[in-house]
């Protein structure tokens, strides 16, 4: 659908001034605005609960501005219109998402990811007759918490923020106190039914097969995580260890990627260098990414910053043992010894011991962490109770103009 057609299907005839909201329960239009629909975790998030809300008969849709559509199918098989429009530079970005978000009719706008988070706040600036929630889904690095804190201001705007981490909402509370009032914990949702363990045990010992998910990007430390894994492949000559990586990056052009100094060509000579061409793999995303968390043995990130990350929750509703850096609410996911390990992801060494710890276990204990992620998974990470959290503040917010 174009952006005219949208927009007239959103603005009403006359603009119904006399237009009365839905009361607590009913129904609701809501506008969802984020960056793009690429294959991250925040844009499966914001799908999901895009359909979820969609289930409930809410008119859902989704607006995006760069023309990346891993989720787009997703969308329009279950009902969500999707607005994308594209070409414009940053400054007329913002006037456009401006004008379509200030002329649609809709109960409430809500947003995923900081730079959507921004546009959304200044197009309710100086007076909206929506709603407004804003969700932060990614964690700071180290020392960037202070820099980044010219962001909470624009929160003022909005009547609610959600972050998807406890030390997320510690950081942003602790940033801008004021905030208190307005900050929500909602941990990620998975699809309980399709992130599930291989019935048939994926547990056998001949290949320990560790999976990645995630884009080939600094923040994910895949030089880190490259050097501690030909450690541990020194230290078990007689193990068949393998690392397949799932991302999206490193099929982009440009410098900052695929460029002479880019970090994926980097990585690939890492990897030449340290002889793992035939255990450490790269692979564009999949839409079967389900299947892959059922082949695996564990899920290994070991990045310097997260929030909750979505592949995290995906694992551990499949089953898998995580091995993970101590980074957002891992202390909160994974229990040493129970259905993980987690390590310092500035230390290589220490990923290296613990990937070893989990190699040296028994079968046994193996699939004896895995069943206790599950058991977590299905306690944290329902889509009712994400919904549920989810469609509480958007009526709240409707309810506060």
């Amino acid at each position: 659908m174009g952006a005219t057609s949208w927009l007239q299907a959103r603005i009403p005839f006359s603009r119904r001034r006399s237009y009365q909201r839905p009361r607590w329960g009913h129904t609701l239009k809501i506008t969802c605005l984020t960056e793009n629909l690429a294959s991250g975790g925040a844009q499966r998030q914001l799908c999901s609960l895009a359909v979820l809300l969609k289930t409930r008969g809410w008119d859902v849709s989704v607006l995006t501005y760069f023309p990346q559509n891993f989720f787009q199918s997703y969308l329009i098989d279950n009902g969500v219109s999707h607005l994308e429009f594209d070409g414009c530079n940053r400054l007329s970005r913002i006037f456009e998402i401006r004008r379509i978000l200030r002329n649609s009719d809709h109960d409430v706008v809500l947003s995923f990811l900081r730079t959507p988070n921004i546009l959304a706040e200044i197009s309710s600036f100086p007076g909206r007759k929506w709603g407004l929630v804003v969700s932060e889904r990614t964690g700071w690095p180290n020392g960037q918490e202070t820099r980044e804190s010219w962001r909470t201001w624009f929160h003022y705007l909005a009547d609610y923020v959600v972050v998807n981490s406890n030390k997320n909402r510690g950081i942003l509370t602790f940033q801008a106190p004021w905030l208190i009032k307005k900050v929500r914990t909602i941990y990620n949702s998975v699809d309980l039914e399709r992130f599930k363990p291989d019935s048939s045990g994926n547990q056998e010992d001949d290949v320990i097969r560790l999976l990645v998910v995630g884009r080939v990007s600094a923040e994910k430390n895949v030089f880190g995580l490259m050097r501690a894994f030909r450690k541990v492949v020194d230290c078990f000559p007689g193990k068949d260890i393998q690392l397949d990586w799932y991302g999206d990056s490193f099929k982009e052009t440009g410098a900052g990627v695929q460029g002479p100094d880019g970090l994926f060509v980097r990585a690939l000579k890492m990897r030449a260098a340290l002889g793992l061409e035939k255990r450490f793999h790269f692979f564009p995303p999949t839409v079967d990414i389900a299947a892959k968390y059922q082949q695996a043995s564990a899920l290994i990130l070991a990045s310097f910053y997260e929030g909750m990350p979505n592949v995290v929750c995906e694992a551990m509703a499949s089953g898998l043992p995580v091995l993970m850096s101590d980074v957002g609410d891992a202390r909160e996911l994974v229990i040493d010894g129970k259905d993980g390990f987690v390590f310092d992801s500035n230390a290589d060494d220490d990923i290296a011991a613990k990937i070893g710890d989990f190699v040296r276990l028994p079968v046994a204990e193996k699939r004896s962490l895995g069943e206790f992620s599950r058991m977590r998974a299905v306690e944290m990470f329902g889509e009712e109770r994400f919904v549920g959290q989810f469609a509480d503040l958007l009526e709240a917010a409707s309810e506060r103009l």
